[in-house]
């Protein structure tokens, strides 16, 4: 009796050992799909053969060893340089250890997994360029860290002001000298080049203009839909700016606009706005688009004037779209601060729209600060001694496209020289800035899987109140 229990100990014995090392094999099977992902990635090559297939994951970075690799302080402490270190939490390093994303980009882990108690040991594999992680737990799993991962996401002090660095948009006087972007509708329409050389142009200088757009109706969504689905808003997908008995927005008229962002009153107001010139006779006197870079704006104003930039940050203003007399009949209301920063006090929105702004509705001790500091930033947007204005006029065929986050928009009035008859009309639709920024991204992966021209890009800080 006592040999055949120690038989069913024994056999017990063999068993939890077997799974002990199916775990270990399973997790470095993992690591190792893990790594031959990033490893295609760097290289430029896709793991699955398909026309559609592009790299995954993050922009590659540059992979280089590092110096020195130790396990301290609860978590991995990495010496890239004789400069330059970084530090990788535990509880990081496990939430975000390999093969734990599904196919489809999803963490698989529960929210309440609980790391283990401690890194056992860290090691460079300089062969497979991983850092090679042993977790206390009972299994001493195993975790392989490609090295370009962890470089991806250094958040060291070095690293991070450097992505911030990338990310400031350089004013387009200063690019381009004050012109703006122009690139063929062929060249959009009919290739995916065009589409990202269009996409980076709106991504870096804040608008582009598409010439050549034949004077048909329904172009502009043609055009939009190369980037991703038409926003449907209160005045539909799409919709003609022209001078209207009853119009139901002032843009209907032929008054002059000031600059201000469309929908403004929306929690998430459109991304890129597309306006197709389809008929401007030479007969209309005024009538030119204006723009200017809102963020510039705010940078601005904070270096002339902290204390109504701190107003205009701090204040709530009131936007406001209240109209029952359409056909649609409209009510909505949002309040927000003009101007909005993220934790390191960078401006990351801009909100500003004179002509949808609703009574304000704060501390009474507030109202006397905000209204000193709308006015100031008011004359700042519109003065063009500044430099942040520019103005043309468009010609039929052409279609500017703009960053509704980043741009404020206007005209001149307009009235006719000559003829009564004399037409200007715009078509027009929007986009969301999920749409531009994922496509943007999407496109930016491809080439640089495939090493193509502009893979070097970055995302600008487009406005969206992103953090990052």
């Amino acid at each position: 009796g006592r040999g055949r229990g120690r038989g069913k100990d024994r056999r017990g014995e063999v068993a939890r050992e077997r799974e002990r090392v199916c775990v270990i094999v399973k997790a470095r099977m993992k690591a190792t799909l893990f790594a031959r992902a990033m490893a295609a990635r760097i290289l430029g090559q896709s793991l699955v053969s398909s026309s559609r297939s592009f790299c995954s994951g993050a922009l590659p970075v540059q992979c280089r060893p590092p110096q020195q690799v130790l396990v301290k302080d609860g978590g991995l402490h990495v010496q890239w340089s004789q400069s330059h270190s970084s530090f990788y939490h535990r509880d990081w390093l496990h939430r975000n250890r390999p093969g734990v994303l599904s196919s489809s980009g999803q963490n698989m882990q529960e929210s309440c997994s609980n790391a283990p108690d401690g890194i056992g040991s860290a090691t460079l594999n300089g062969e497979k360029m991983t850092i090679d992680i042993v977790w206390k737990d009972e299994g001493l799993s195993v975790s392989e860290y490609p090295v370009n991962m962890l470089l991806e996401h250094d958040c060291s002090s070095e690293a991070l002001n450097k992505r911030k660095m990338q990310r400031r948009p350089t004013p387009l006087k200063e690019r381009n000298g004050g012109i703006v972007p122009r690139i063929s509708y062929e060249r959009v329409t009919t290739s995916e080049d065009g589409v990202f050389e269009w996409m980076d142009h709106v991504m870096r200088d804040g608008l582009c203009i598409v010439h050549d757009t034949p004077c048909h109706e329904g172009q502009v969504t043609k055009l939009a839909r190369r980037i991703g689905n038409v926003m449907d808003t209160i005045y539909g997908e799409i919709w003609d700016v022209r001078l209207e008995n009853d119009p139901i927005n002032i843009a209907y008229t032929n008054l002059g606009l000031d600059l201000h962002q469309d929908l403004v009153y929306y929690e998430s107001p459109p991304g890129l706005q597309l306006l197709h010139c389809m008929k401007f006779d030479e007969g209309i006197q005024g009538g030119n688009s204006t723009f200017a870079d809102a963020i510039q704006a705010a940078e601005l104003l904070r270096k002339t004037d902290k204390e109504a930039f701190d107003t205009l940050v701090r204040v709530p203003a009131t936007f406001q779209k209240i109209h029952y007399a359409r056909a649609s009949p409209v009510h909505l209301k949002y309040q927000r601060p003009h101007i909005v920063l993220n934790h390191d006090e960078e401006v990351v929105g801009v909100f500003w729209a004179p002509a949808f702004e609703g009574p304000l509705q704060v501390p009474e001790a507030q109202v006397q600060r905000y209204f000193e500091a709308y006015k100031k930033f008011a004359h700042l947007v519109e003065d063009e001694a500044n430099g942040l204005k520019i103005s043309f006029r468009l010609k039929e065929g052409e279609t500017v496209v703009f960053n509704n986050r980043r741009m404020l928009h206007g005209r001149t009035s307009f009235k006719p020289s000559g003829p009564a008859s004399a037409t200007r009309h715009l078509q027009g639709c929007y986009l969301s800035i999920e749409s531009f920024v994922s496509r943007y991204n999407c496109l930016l992966h491809s080439r640089a899987c495939q090493n193509l021209a502009g893979s070097e890009s970055r995302n600008i800080r487009v406005g969206d109140q992103n953090y990052f």
